[in-house]
């Protein structure tokens, strides 16, 4: 054990203290981040979380986006749709960007969107789809988004194309289409390759 013998020289004591600052002692515990789902305005943790409990606008998008957490279920199994802590530690990575509020902006109104298509009953003129994904059996073609159907009409992916949807934000799973040849993929680098099979209609 080292031990620090201080005397009167006040150059003495101060080389003293900065040897022993240098010395490592015990490392402090960290505790993890709390679990969360939408913004904390109580306890935020990110600099996202400070915007939106300050922007009325965003806070409302919060609001809209909770009120449909509590009512959809996503998806858990799906690897085509972001998990919702995921996509709130990157909607969280806005706080990078030099537009931090049309970053979260976007991010709110894309998962949004997701979550509303979630809610849908599948639609009943679907285009069917044959690959190797038991997941995405089928697809409902859409403006802004194409919606992704397993087997039992589960929604399964909730896919766009083109531009990210503003500067710092892309939509999870990035659709692209080539004649019949269907593609998605996301961040991580998985890819699925499907084709085109044939107009699918509900007898219901």
């Amino acid at each position: 054990m080292l031990v620090m013998r201080f005397g009167t020289d006040a150059r003495s004591n101060m080389a003293a203290l900065l040897l022993a600052a240098l010395i490592p002692g015990p490392a402090l515990a960290v505790p993890p981040p709390r679990e969360q789902l939408t913004a904390d305005c109580l306890h935020p943790q990110y600099a996202s979380d400070q915007l939106v409990c300050d922007t009325p606008e965003l806070l409302e998008l919060d609001r809209s986006m909770r009120a449909l957490l509590e009512t959809t279920s996503i998806p858990t199994t799906s690897r085509w749709i972001e998990p919702q802590e995921q996509w709130l530690r990157r909607r969280s990575m806005c706080a990078m960007q030099r537009e931090h509020a049309s970053c979260v902006r976007a991010a709110y109104n894309d998962r949004i969107a997701l979550l509303q298509a979630s809610r849908m009953p599948p639609a009943p003129d679907r285009t069917t789809l044959a690959g190797d994904d038991a997941q995405v059996t089928s697809m409902a073609p859409g403006d802004a988004a194409h919606v992704f159907y397993d087997a039992a009409g589960q929604i399964t992916a909730y896919a766009r194309s083109g531009l990210p949807l503003a500067p710092g934000w892309q939509n999870f799973a990035q659709f692209s289409r080539h004649g019949n040849i269907i593609k998605l993929t996301v961040p991580d680098g998985l890819v699925l390759a499907c084709w085109v099979a044939s107009a699918h209609k509900d007898l219901k």
